[in-house]
């Protein structure tokens, strides 16, 4: 156990108070807000990212419909320009 000469000398040390329940409390208490804080702001990005996710998904499947149907209307085109050629 601490003796009130090891406080002494400590204190010496260090050339600083120790810190005492009341402040180690609200130092908890500022953590526990921080952590908080930094939660929601982590929460707000990841919804955001999942959004952001979501919409490029669309967009793909949306892009790769237009491409395939372009695909085929210029093998269409490739057919019916090879037929005309042979005539």
């Amino acid at each position: 156990m601490i003796t009130d000469n090891d406080i002494r000398k400590l204190k010496k040390e260090f050339k600083k108070d120790f810190a005492t329940k009341t402040e180690l409390n609200l130092l908890r208490q500022d953590l526990n807000n921080f952590k908080k804080s930094v939660d929601i702001r982590f929460t707000v990005v990841e919804d955001a990212i999942d959004n952001l996710s979501r919409d490029l998904a669309d967009f793909r499947e949306q892009t790769t419909k237009s491409l395939d149907w372009l695909v085929g209307a210029f093998k269409k085109f490739d057919e019916e320009h090879t037929i005309l050629s042979m005539r």
